[in-house]
C-alpha cells in the first residue's frame, strides 16, 4: 500500500477529535483531555478561562509540577531558559503560579490551543534529561553545531499548515538549487513526541507550495538513552529522516547545505 499523505492527515485529525475529552467544569471553565500523554504516561490536560471576552488557555501548573516530581530541578539557569522558551512559542510562563498559558481571543482560540498543547509536550522534552548539570537545551546545541559547521539556518520559524494552524520549525536551511530543510530537534524520543511532530510535517508540506518539496529532518539526542528502532522506522515512512545526535558527522546530509 502507497502512502497518501492526505489520507495520514484525515486519519490524524479523526483520531485526534475522537480523543480530545472536554468537560464543563463551571459556565466559565472548561477541561480539555488530549490524547497526548507526559513523562508519566499521563494524558495531558489543559483548562479554558473566559473572562469578558477574553480566553485564558493554561496547564493549571501542572507541566512543572510533574517536572519537579521527577527530580527536576528549576534553577535559575533552567527558569530562564523556560522563559525564553515559551515566550519563542507565543506563550507565557507565569513563575509565581508556574503555569504556562496563554491570552487570545475566540478567533485564535484553535490556533494557541494548538501552541499550547506543542509547548508542554515540548517543556518535557526541554528538561527530561539525567544530567544534573546540563549546560544548555539540546535546541541550542544543534544551533551550535551549525554555526561550527559554516551551515546557514533561519531559527524559530513558524509555517502554516491546513486551516490556517501554523507549525513551528526550529531550523530552516537553505540549499543550493534545492528546496530547503526543515529541521526539529527532538530531546527526549517519545511516541507522544514522533506523532505530534509527523502530523506537522505532514500538514506543511500537503498544504504550504512553498516547502511541498522540502527535506524533512529530526535531530534526536541519543545521547541520554537508545532511541527504539520502531521510532526511527515510522519517521522513515512518512519521508522524514532521523538524525541521532551520536551520528551527526557521518549522515551527510547536510553536505548542500548554503553556507
Amino acid at each position: 500500500m502507497t502512502l497518501d499523505s492526505k489520507k495520514i492527515i484525515e486519519n490524524y485529525v479523526n483520531w485526534l477529535k475522537d480523543n480530545l475529552k472536554f468537560k464543563d467544569i463551571s459556565s466559565n471553565l472548561v477541561k480539555i483531555q488530549t490524547p497526548f500523554v507526559d513523562s508519566h504516561n499521563d494524558y495531558i490536560v489543559i483548562y479554558i478561562k473566559k473572562k469578558d471576552e477574553e480566553y485564558m488557555l493554561t496547564d493549571d501548573g501542572r507541566t512543572l509540577f510533574d517536572l519537579q516530581s521527577t527530580g527536576v530541578s528549576l534553577t535559575e539557569n533552567r527558569v530562564k531558559q523556560l522563559k525564553e522558551f515559551v515566550s519563542a512559542q507565543g506563550v507565557s510562563y507565569d513563575e509565581k503560579t508556574e503555569q504556562i498559558f496563554v491570552k487570545t481571543e475566540w478567533e485564535a482560540l484553535p490556533q494557541k490551543k494548538n501552541d499550547l498543547i506543542q509547548t508542554i509536550i515540548n517543556v518535557g522534552d526541554m528538561f527530561l534529561t539525567a544530567q544534573a548539570n546540563i549546560k544548555s537545551l539540546f535546541y541550542e546545541e544543534v544551533a551550535l553545531y551549525f554555526q561550527n559547521k559554516n551551515i546557514a539556518y533561519s531559527p524559530n520559524i513558524y509555517l502554516e499548515g491546513g486551516g490556517g494552524v501554523k507549525h513551528k520549525i526550529d531550523f530552516i536551511v537553505g540549499r543550493v538549487h534545492k528546496s530547503p530543510q526543515l529541521i526539529r530537534a527532538i530531546n527526549s524520543p517519545s511516541k507522544t513526541i514522533f506523532e505530534v511532530e509527523l502530523f506537522k510535517y505532514i500538514d506543511i508540506t500537503k498544504h504550504n507550495t512553498q516547502y511541498e518539496k522540502a527535506e524533512k529532518i529530526i535531530f534526536i539526542n541519543d545521547t541520554e538513552k537508545e532511541v527504539k528502532r520502531e521510532y526511527l522506522d515510522l519517521i522513515k515512512s512518512h519521508g522524514i529522516t532521523p538524525v541521532l545526535w551520536s551520528e551527526r558527522e557521518t549522515t551527510g546530509v547536510f553536505s548542500e547545505a548554503v553556507a
